[in-house]
């Protein structure tokens, strides 16, 4: 099932790279910059090689210590973000959390096209003190993580954001696969890491009325504690779950999920394709609730935790057993426990 999702993936990757909207938005009042081929190659190399993905490298690096990297990344984000109706509004999609300490971005890099396919960003949390988790993770603007969450989570948890394919890439097809391969990366060198946390993202685009049963499909079928996590009051959208009361009881979420996405795609607004990839790697994901994002084009964001363990054989034996190594930077990074703040 799991490459049932993915090629349903790479098939919306490429109709959307031939039939997409330009990467000017109307409402942008800035054009998004041009690629300037003349640096950021130069600042990859052994020392930020993670692993391989195919043909595909999948390079660690950090903001500060890239800037050409950080600003060709910030460029495909804002070309493919504006694509769907997000976007910072800036010529490249850079923020503070991309030159704070601890946020650390993947790349999946084509060396034969001297491409950037796709690209993630993250941060660990357990590398930050509780206190300061607020003002230091982009969730935290949105999302109120809860002292038990502090205490019981934080320590293991990774956070993921900013997950983009570079559609005009040849070979786009495979960037979301090599940016999962640098996530096997992450599970296979962070000790103790036990979650992913992140946020899903719905653009202004898809009518009111199918949001709200998208948001309504995560907390039917996906459920978190609200305790740990939930929105923060001012930012906290309505979903609509009794849309699923019409689903049989004994339907399985799978089931569920397969006809809610027919549903979506008749209605002419088809699931994210991010949401299609985290439900074909588990089945424990839990949700915590939607969120606006004013900051980033008044898009909408479902927060959700993966638990590493639930990854399924499928993908656990692509992307995570068969991990190899180039360097050992993230052992520099994590490799000593007591680094992880208390």
């Amino acid at each position: 099932m799991v490459f049932e999702y993915y090629s349903g993936f790479s098939n919306a990757v490429n109709k959307l790279a031939i039939h997409g909207p330009g990467e000017y938005d109307k409402n942008m009042h800035v054009q998004v910059s041009d690629r300037d081929d003349t640096g950021f190659a130069g600042e990859l190399g052994s020392h930020s090689l993670l692993t391989r993905f195919r043909d595909l490298e999948i390079h660690h690096l950090h903001g500060t210590t890239s800037p050409n990297c950080m600003k060709e990344i910030g460029r495909i984000r804002e070309q493919e973000f504006r694509r769907e109706g997000g976007g910072s509004g800036k010529s490249e999609d850079i923020d503070s959390f991309d030159t704070g300490e601890h946020c650390y971005q993947l790349i999946a890099y084509d060396p034969q096209w001297r491409e950037i396919v796709s690209c993630y960003r993250y941060i660990h949390h357990g590398m930050i003190s509780p206190g300061l988790l607020k003002g230091s993770t982009p969730a935290g603007r949105l999302f109120r993580f809860s002292p038990r969450f502090m205490d019981g989570y934080s320590r293991g948890t990774v956070e993921l954001g900013r997950s983009v394919v570079n559609r005009k890439a040849r070979r786009r097809v495979m960037g979301l696969f090599a940016v999962w391969s640098g996530l096997g990366a992450l599970i296979n060198e962070i000790p103790g890491l036990k979650w992913f946390f992140g946020k899903l993202t719905v653009y202004p685009r898809v009518p009111q009325e199918l949001r709200k049963r998208l948001f309504g499909f995560w907390s039917r079928y996906y459920p978190g504690d609200r305790s740990i996590i939930c929105p923060v009051k001012e930012h906290a959208v309505d979903e609509d779950a009794e849309y699923f009361r019409d689903y049989p009881e004994t339907i399985s979420s799978d089931e569920a999920f397969q006809r809610f996405s027919r549903e979506m795609t008749e209605a002419g607004h088809p699931v994210p394709p991010l949401m299609k990839s985290y439900l074909g790697v588990s089945r424990e994901i839990e949700s915590f609730g939607t969120a606006e994002n004013g900051h980033f084009g008044s898009v909408f964001e479902t927060a959700i935790l993966l638990p590493v363990e639930s990854i399924l054989p499928s993908a656990r034996g692509r992307f995570i057993d068969g991990y190899s190594s180039e360097n050992d930077l993230l052992t520099q990074l994590y490799g000593n426990k007591e680094q992880l703040k208390t």
